[in-house]
């Protein structure tokens, strides 16, 4: 079918446990692009202030994907997943990128029967890749105040 279907086991596998843990959120988020994105800007207030315009976007495309469900409109769903897969990427969440570009790729034939299980997916990701990114500048800022 030309679609590549994410294992929800797998999906599971990746998410952080209650207790953070580096090793499963460096399967979220890229530090080193978080890092590059503080240098890029004024420190970690800017990345700050990305994550949460990150999160707030998402949210908003979430929603546009969920409506692109309910009116059976497969081209806005790939439509909103591109805008999706961009902003993860520019934010170092490549898990969430990538499952958004999978999503750009259900077919039409496909979409009623994909697409559901592709955005439950992916909010669960961007729920534990929002609660990384989270973790990152409140260890970012602990560093800061140490230095």
């Amino acid at each position: 079918s030309g679609v590549v279907e994410v294992d929800a086991a797998e999906t599971a596998a990746t998410l952080p446990d209650n207790e953070p843990d580096r090793a499963q959120d460096a399967r979220l988020i890229d530090v080193d692009a978080l890092h590059d994105l503080e240098e890029l800007g004024s420190g970690l207030a800017f990345v700050a202030d990305l994550v949460d315009g990150f999160a707030q976007d998402a949210d908003d495309l979430f929603a546009l994907l969920n409506l692109s469900l309910d009116d059976r409109d497969p081209m806005r769903f790939r439509d909103h997943a591109h805008a999706l897969k961009g902003s993860a990427g520019s934010i170092g969440a490549g898990r969430l990128s990538e499952m958004a570009r999978h999503a750009c790729a259900i077919t039409d034939d496909d979409f009623g029967s994909v697409a559901p299980t592709a955005v439950g997916e992916m909010r669960v990701v961007f729920d534990a890749t929002c609660a990384a990114l989270k973790r990152y500048i409140r260890e970012r800022r602990e560093q800061v105040s140490r230095n």
